[in-house]
């Protein structure tokens, strides 16, 4: 596919529409309604289609700046394997349900977050439209973002409120083993030292963390299905946290469907190292798929506890 110039004409530009969209797909007991189950996947969505189509972002940064390794670092790595494997577990052990899953393939976290709500929401402050490129230099291409971002959102709210009785939603990511020491806020300028500050470990390695409660103490979660994660988890030997390094942040859309469907379904963040061999950095890890099939197992006999 040709690249696309800032200048390209409309129906050029929303190519990109056609790339940067959602994917739901209904599995199990497609003869229901409504949803049992809806598993979200955001943040695994591959970034070379993206960049082939708008080379100008990547004449736009320095030469000894790995686009690579900035995409991959930013990619949720190792949760569409995860979402898939939880996908058969469930249905290995009930049939009769209906699981939809929707992921977002095309779209790289790295230039476009969807897991953040609309600057509409925010007061017309710009979370999902990241700033590694300046905005003012790509116009269009950032008014279609948006479109593409609000679209999306539109898309997985609406499927969300669709629950069956009693269904549970649960939003999949994974995440650097270890916090950042010195986290380095992103711009166009400071890319690489972004990664840098990415890759750096600390003393404060990651557990599995389950996003439950807002900053003000407001918990959104499903209780029971947080109580059988955390059971299921420390159980088998992993270490497993509410809300830690993250809980329910103002801005990202998480909180929003939880905000929007209190109980009904909750967050789940898994350090890499509980999908790897060891010895991966963050930015290529080499994922095991028999650790992702344990991983996967255990989340799905907590859901398959809490659901009504």
């Amino acid at each position: 596919m040709a690249a696309l110039p800032e200048n390209s004409p409309n129906s050029a530009l929303l190519q990109l529409k056609d790339l940067m969209k959602t994917e739901q797909i209904s599995y199990g007991n497609s003869e229901k309604e409504k949803a049992d189950i809806i598993l979200i996947c955001p943040h695994d969505g591959d970034h070379k289609a993206f960049l082939n189509m708008f080379v100008q972002l990547r004449d736009q940064w320095p030469e000894d700046i790995s686009v690579e390794d900035y995409m991959n670092l930013e990619r949720d790595i190792g949760s569409e394997m995860i979402t898939d494997a939880l996908l058969e577990k469930l249905l290995s052990k009930r049939s009769d349900l209906r699981i939809d899953v929707i992921k977002i393939k095309e779209i790289p976290r790295g230039v476009l977050d969807v897991n953040r709500k609309p600057a509409s929401d925010m007061n017309g402050e710009e979370f999902a439209v990241r700033k590694c490129f300046e905005h003012q230099k790509f116009p269009k291409l950032y008014e279609i973002f948006q479109e593409i971002h609000l679209a999306v959102v539109t898309e997985i709210r609406e499927a969300i409120a669709d629950l069956a009785d009693g269904g549970l939603f649960i939003d999949i990511h994974t995440m650097n083993d270890h916090c950042p020491t010195d986290p380095v806020e992103l711009s166009a300028t400071n890319i690489k030292e972004y990664c840098e500050s990415l890759t750096v470990e600390n003393k404060k390695q990651r557990s599995v963390n389950a996003l439950t409660t807002t900053p003000d103490d407001k918990f959104l979660a499903n209780q029971t299905l947080a109580q059988e994660l955390k059971k299921a988890f420390t159980d088998a030997g992993y270490t497993f946290e509410y809300d830690d390094p993250y809980d329910l942040i103002p801005r990202t859309m998480t909180t929003d469907l939880l905000e929007r469907n209190k109980g009904k379904g909750i967050g789940i963040d898994y350090p890499l190292y509980v999908l790897h061999d060891g010895n991966s950095n963050n930015i290529s890890p080499e994922i095991i798929p028999e650790k992702v099939e344990k991983v996967a197992a255990l989340t799905a006999t907590a859901i398959l506890a809490s659901l009504n």
